[in-house]
């Protein structure tokens, strides 16, 4: 049965993610951004959720989170919360 087991989560953890969010590792500062809803999305977490630009900030730097609302997928090549490309 450990065989079974370890031959199933050696299989599985070489499937690859299907999501449209880049992986932020242990970077406190992407975790915390992701994190932030916009305002008004107060239930969120009784709702289903989805990941996209939530607005833009200074300079026209958007800001990606989870959020409850319908949101647009971040665009390759703009600059989004934190000061990164994507």
């Amino acid at each position: 049965m450990g065989s079974i087991l370890t031959a199933a989560l050696l299989v599985l953890g070489f499937r690859r993610l299907k999501a449209s969010m880049p992986l932020a590792g242990s970077c406190s500062a992407s975790i915390s951004a992701a994190c932030h809803p916009p305002t008004g999305d107060a239930d969120a977490a009784a709702l289903g959720l989805t990941w996209g630009v939530v607005g833009y900030g200074e300079n026209e730097i958007g800001h990606c989170s989870f959020t409850s609302h319908n949101v647009p997928a971040p665009v390759v090549g703009l600059l989004y919360a934190g000061g990164s490309k994507l």
